[in-house]
């Protein structure tokens, strides 16, 4: 028993002593607001046919019963189209996305 002991003290003593401070990591900047073109959808019963080709549908994690509809045109230009399943309508605002 006293062996134990003993062999318990010197490992707690051995893993004391090899620990050392981590390096205090710096704080990630604030994101900034990008330049990506928000516009507004001018009839709100409908998505508009030159939006293109509906790509993904997306979920967003804010609350259930609202989806992103993401549409590329002909011109492989990305448009974001906000939807409120909840309040069975769309959202105002579109995000377009260039491709170049």
């Amino acid at each position: 028993m006293k062996k134990l002991l003993t062999l318990f003290t010197i490992l707690a003593i051995a893993v004391t002593m090899s620990c050392e401070r981590l390096p205090e990591q710096k704080k990630a900047a604030p994101p900034t607001k990008g330049d990506l073109q928000t516009i507004k959808i001018s009839d709100l019963k409908g998505i508009p046919l030159e939006y293109g080709t509906l790509v993904a549908i997306t979920t967003q994690g804010i609350g259930a019963g609202r989806a992103e509809l993401w549409f590329e045109d002909a011109n492989r230009t990305i448009r974001i189209v906000r939807v409120a399943l909840a309040y069975n309508r769309l959202g105002e605002t579109v995000s377009v996305i260039p491709r170049y």
